[in-house]
């Protein structure tokens, strides 16, 4: 996971979240639990609400310079977007406010096959016959390139 910090300072908001980004790899049990940490910044009492996943808690306010730890939790791999928002209620009783996107994916346990079996004591066979088809296969382009000179050769004569 990546601890950086994502911020967000529009029109008087303030919004803090880390990690900026998620990345789940290896083996897990789902559901999976990741925690992050939201920061206003802003001068004043924000409500938060967290969206594109389940999240304890969902809504909540912070006061001003005020921190909170979210629970976020993933039920099956995928890939998106959780979304931080802070919104405010004017006195015209409109709603504004902004967000903070957390992007995270999930790393194909299969990419790291090839890793984990470098470090296995897989032994040496694999890696003669590699190298025996290989060759195997220039022997039989040298054979076919030498029919081909061969053949135009004779072809060249009549």
């Amino acid at each position: 996971m990546n601890k950086c910090w994502t911020f967000l300072l529009l029109g008087g908001l303030g919004i803090g979240v880390s990690p900026a980004e998620i990345e789940i790899a290896g083996q897990v049990e789902w559901p999976y639990t990741v925690p992050i940490t939201v920061t206003n910044f802003s001068d004043r009492e924000e409500q938060f609400e967290v969206f594109g996943a389940q999240a304890n808690p969902g809504r909540f306010s912070l006061g001003a310079g005020e921190s909170r730890q979210v629970a976020v939790n993933f039920d099956q791999p995928a890939e998106g977007v959780v979304k931080v928002l802070s919104m405010r209620t004017s006195a015209e009783g409109l709603s504004t406010g902004t967000g903070v996107k957390i992007p995270f994916r999930v790393a194909d346990p299969a990419d790291s096959r090839f890793l984990a079996s470098a470090n296995d004591a897989v032994g040496v066979f694999p890696y003669i016959f590699g190298t025996g088809v290989i060759l195997v296969s220039l022997l039989l382009l040298w054979y076919i390139a030498g029919i081909i000179k061969l053949w135009l050769a004779t072809s060249n004569k009549q």
